[in-house]
């Protein structure tokens, strides 16, 4: 039986995952991401605000700041109000506490839409999602809607668990010896970096069903699928001498959640890189996916998580790692993101999956949507909803040959893509 959190709690230690982020942001990697939800509606911004207000208690981990200790960053309580904003033209900027009462997410609104923005030191997409689908449901609620969470969604008359507030790193970890993670630098793509500061987007819109059989004909996961295809279209507009010299890596974010059981929507991911060596520019794509097949198989195994688990916590356990001061943490974890995050990727991916709404709420949503802020690399962001699955790529530099060709690569199978875009491009 699962125990209810003390919600006089003065202070959150920051999981395993989040320690990292709070030292590597940048005004150019903000670190925070996007999940939306379009409804059939206009949004009305002052009940949106009371919905906001209205979660708090169910939701402690979100509404907290930052505070600065001797060994480490933790959260405490936050007592001032969420200020829901009007959506800004950047997305996933860096968040400015000040303007934004010290809260690490934005509740932004335009039109029909309704957007989290939040800072990755909170939450991974999973608890990022759940969050947003309690704030709709409420703001719902207050429109008059009569709705049924149908166990789908988190409700304000619920009390938080402390399983939904655990570190599962800590508890999933074990003394078994830890896994190294792959340092070699990638293949980058290059690119004419913007003038301004920010992320332009490009979004695709496809069946579901579609692009589901089409990886199924393939003997694939929609997943592999769609990293392969990645793969294939980085090879297609680049030059061949320089991927000879460093592999396309593609980096994915795993749901823990899928491998060890947990409540928790907080952070609990743990990324995984498929590593493809150029052979030629005439290989095909079969060819391409059968070597990214083989690559989730022999790497992506729950014996393989569970080994990166236990070095990410075994290094925060060491008691030379925890008597250090937080000044020189931070020169180390900077070093440690360099080596493990940025430089073994080309592109970034991230599958939310399939969002699940109670039937009740179905009828007042158009569509979901999941967005990766852009920094050096470009990233893919996938999300689920219905009928319809959206790919929404994110970069920082001007040329658009990645989503040209992957986006061409489906229409050619046949595909129907509904293509958007913010333009960031014309600012």
């Amino acid at each position: 039986m699962d125990n209810f959190i003390d919600q006089s709690r003065k202070w959150y230690r920051l999981d395993n995952a989040a320690k990292i982020y709070p030292v590597v942001t940048t005004i150019k990697e903000s670190h925070v991401f996007r999940v939306s939800m379009t409804l059939k509606e206009e949004v009305n911004p002052e009940i949106l605000q009371k919905a906001v207000e209205m979660c708090q208690t169910r939701f402690p981990t979100f509404y907290v700041k930052m505070k600065h200790g001797l060994f480490w960053y933790y959260y405490e309580p936050n007592e001032k109000k969420p200020i829901v904003k009007p959506e800004p033209a950047r997305i996933c900027k860096p968040i400015d506490l000040h303007e934004n009462n010290n809260y690490f997410f934005t509740i932004y609104y335009y039109q029909k839409r309704i957007s989290l923005e939040v800072f990755h030191g909170l939450c991974d997409g999973s608890g990022a999602m759940e969050f947003l689908k309690a704030i709709c449901y409420q703001y719902l609620l207050l429109q008059g809607h009569n709705l049924s969470a149908e166990g789908l969604v988190r409700t304000i008359e619920e009390v938080p668990t402390f399983s939904e507030t655990e570190d599962s790193y800590l508890r999933y970890y074990t003394k078994e010896k830890g896994k190294p993670l792959p340092t070699d630098k990638s293949f980058k793509i290059q690119g004419t970096k913007f003038a301004v500061y920010g992320s332009a987007v490009v979004k695709g819109k496809i069946d579901s069903h579609a692009i589901y059989k089409l990886a199924k004909s393939k003997n694939v996961t929609v997943t592999e699928f769609l990293v392969a295809l990645l793969t294939y279209s980085v090879i297609q507009f680049n030059d061949s001498v320089e991927m000879e010299k460093r592999p396309i890596n593609i980096c994915i974010p795993v749901n823990m959640r899928r491998h060890f059981p947990s409540e928790t929507i907080r952070n609990f991911a743990l990324f995984f890189h498929t590593i493809y060596h150029f052979k030629s520019k005439d290989i095909t794509f079969d060819e391409v996916l059968q070597d990214i097949k083989q690559s989730f198989k022999e790497r992506l195994t729950k014996d393989d998580l569970q080994k990166k688990l236990n070095l990410n916590v075994g290094i925060e356990k060491k008691f030379i790692v925890r008597i250090l001061p937080l000044f020189i943490k931070k020169i180390l974890l900077k070093a440690g993101y360099h080596f493990f995050g940025s430089r073994p990727t080309t592109v970034t991916i991230s599958n939310l999956g399939v969002v699940r709404l109670p039937e009740s709420m179905k009828p007042f949503v158009e569509e979901v949507e999941f967005n990766l802020g852009s920094g050096g690399i470009p990233s893919v962001a996938v999300a689920t909803y219905e009928d319809y699955t959206i790919l929404s790529f994110s970069r920082g530099y001007y040329e658009t040959d990645l989503e040209y060709h992957f986006f061409k690569f489906l229409t050619d199978q046949g595909l129907e893509v509904e293509i958007s875009s913010n333009l960031w491009e014309q600012n």
